[in-house]
């Protein structure tokens, strides 16, 4: 998977977006020029997603895709947009092995900010690309779930079908 890096979430940008069928249900691609800046669940619609997709970027033009996007492509790249401390953390995070689970303070530990144990967990909240990079991989550090923005039974459910629990 390529990356592509950007630092600020209010700049200005286009994206076209598409929804995709996965394994756990509707999902929404959002794509800039540099590549996927945002998957989620359309959950509980899509237009509530997409009312989400808006509030994080709030100045990006957003339009239907008028071309076919293939969500889960291998060489796809992915646009990071967040601060500097948010891209170490979502880097860490990719490098979460499928199978594997890690806490948070080993997280911020492989970010290479160990003593940000709360930043790195909001950092884990605000990753605007699930399952890709992978914040449901993050568990509590008494091995417990924890919390994910999409509900603890959806990262249950994926964290079983990687074979994690």
């Amino acid at each position: 998977m390529n990356i592509d890096v950007s630092y600020d979430r209010r700049e200005a940008f286009d994206a076209e977006y598409a929804f995709a069928d996965s394994p756990y249900g509707e999902m929404i691609g959002v794509f800039s020029s540099k590549g996927l800046c945002y998957l989620g669940f359309a959950l509980p619609d899509r237009e509530t997603v997409l009312a989400h997709v808006k509030a994080i970027y709030p100045n990006m033009r957003l339009a239907e895709s008028v071309t076919e996007r293939d969500i889960f492509v291998p060489d796809l790249t992915l646009h990071l947009i967040g601060t500097p401390f948010q891209i170490d953390v979502w880097r860490a995070l990719l490098e979460v092995g499928r199978g594997e689970t890690i806490c948070y303070s080993e997280l911020a530990r492989r970010a290479g900010h160990a003593e940000a144990v709360r930043a790195a967990a909001s950092a884990v909240g605000d990753n605007p690309i699930t399952l890709l990079v992978p914040c449901h991989r993050i568990v509590r550090r008494d091995g417990s779930i924890g919390q994910y923005y999409w509900g603890s039974e959806m990262k249950r459910r994926i964290l079983s079908d990687e074979g994690a629990i």
